[in-house]
């Protein structure tokens, strides 16, 4: 909430979440399923209209997911990838820290991530609010909201760790 002593003015990034919608692009796979109850891999491009809920854990092998609707995941969430959801995203178990995980979720509403005292790795951006907890993100966090109700966020035993090398990261789709 505050502001550091001498630092430099930032310019926050406003991502259209609607202009990742990949819905019928050549190699695209459709999820007609609402609710997975075994582990994924997800290694393509995957699209979803409507809400989608992954029981298990989520292994993204340069995948990118796009969501119109909202989207949970109660198991552990790894790998490198995009997560796009045109919604809420929320996210039950955090990640495992290592060097392959790398991803960005964007979402139009809401992010809620709530770990088991583990790591999520990568750029989160929510244009609604944003609330974690015990959890340490080692990446970027934007809340970024037109919306005078929106974008608060609300941290709970959280550490929010940013450099630049977490600042310029890529992800190959």
């Amino acid at each position: 909430g505050g502001i550091r002593s001498f630092s430099d003015d930032s310019t926050l990034a406003n991502l259209d979440v609607t202009k990742f919608k990949n819905q019928g692009e050549p190699g695209v796979i459709t999820l007609m399923d609402s609710s997975y109850d075994k582990e994924q891999e997800l290694d393509v491009m995957y699209y979803r209209s409507g809400d989608l809920r992954y029981q298990r854990s989520v292994q993204l092998k340069n995948a990118m997911i796009y969501v119109d609707g909202n989207l949970t995941v109660d198991g552990p969430l790894s790998g490198e990838g995009l997560i796009v959801v045109n919604g809420n995203a929320t996210f039950n178990s955090g990640t495992a820290l290592s060097g392959s995980n790398r991803m960005a979720v964007l979402a139009s509403g809401d992010i809620k991530i709530v770990g088991n005292n583990n790591y999520f790795t990568g750029l989160v951006y929510a244009e609604g609010n944003f609330s974690a907890k015990d959890i340490t993100i080692v990446g970027n966090t934007i809340v970024n909201s037109e919306n005078p109700a929106k974008g608060r966020a609300e941290l709970s035993n959280v550490t929010i760790v940013s450099n630049e090398e977490t600042g310029d990261m890529t992800v190959t789709i």
